[in-house]
This record gives structure tokens, sequence and C-alpha cells, in this order.
């Protein structure tokens, strides 16, 4: 599961699955699937600010 922040103070959270995201990524390509599912419309709100794994 990843924390998706917003530059709005908002925080979404969201299960990324690993044949797009590697355990081992905790950066660029979870920010890339992020925005892929916001370009679709899956995820809403405004522009990202971070994405981090949740611990």
């Amino acid at each position: 599961m990843f924390v998706v922040r917003f530059a709005d103070g908002e925080t979404a959270y969201l299960v990324l699955p690993r044949s797009e995201v590697p355990l081992s990524d905790t950066g660029p390509a979870a920010f890339q699937a992020v925005l892929q599912r916001q370009a679709r419309g899956e995820l809403r709100g405004g522009e990202i600010a971070g994405v981090t794994r949740a611990r």
C-alpha cells in the first residue's frame, strides 16, 4: 500500500500491484503508477506532492 500526498494537504491510500511497482522500488515507479492511475480517472485529487510506501 502507498500513501499519496497531494499539494493541498489531502492524503489517499492506494494499493499498487507488484506488476506495476516492484517491492524494492519506493520512488519513481510508484510515482509514475500513481500518475497513470490519476490520468485514467481512478484517483481523484490535485497535484501530487509525494508517494511513499505505507509502513
